[in-house]
């Protein structure tokens, strides 16, 4: 019973924030300098992230990686600079995002991939309070929390490196 009404105050939040995302204006985008990618534990590839850095020639050290998954929250350093696990336990019943993890939630990047493709609560709320000039997701999630949708599986790995790339540099103005 609290899951519910915790999910329903949620989705209430989750419907302001995306009113919010589409009201926003978009800014020029001259290069890409700042990354975060929202994933699945279970889809986490830093290769395939590692190589789309490189091809955008993103630092490293301004890539931030959220690792959605079911009940555990920490904190890791990687090759990346930051990178880390939350669940719906970090998220009050008002949406708010628990302190330690707010860090991730108060920057702004050039660049945000939703690389998840399904329509589910956590994954869409977190995207959501994330702030972003672009953001890149899959066609069988949300395509509110988008502006480049793609139309493939998340298992297609080099067609999303090699078609977000194009697609991306395609807004560099």
């Amino acid at each position: 019973m609290f899951d519910l009404f915790k999910n329903t105050l949620l989705s209430f939040k989750l419907k302001k924030s995306l009113k919010t995302l589409q009201n926003q204006k978009k800014k020029k985008i001259t290069s890409f300098k700042s990354l975060l990618i929202i994933v699945y534990e279970n889809d986490l590839d830093e290769d395939i992230f590692l190589s789309f850095t490189k091809n955008l020639k993103i630092s490293i050290n301004n890539v931030y990686i959220i690792v959605l998954n079911q009940n555990k929250i920490d904190i890791t350093e990687t090759r990346f600079k930051r990178k880390i696990y939350i669940s719906k336990n970090e998220i009050s019943m008002t949406g708010n995002i628990k302190k330690e993890i707010n860090y991730f939630f108060n920057q702004k990047y050039d660049l945000l991939v939703n690389f998840f493709d399904q329509k589910e609560l956590l994954s869409e709320f977190v995207s959501s309070k994330c702030f972003s000039k672009l953001r890149i997701g899959f066609s069988k999630a949300n395509p509110q929390i988008n502006d480049i949708v793609f139309n493939f599986g998340l298992n297609q790995k080099r067609t999303f490196l090699s078609e977000s790339i194009n697609y991306i540099n395609s807004f560099i103005k």
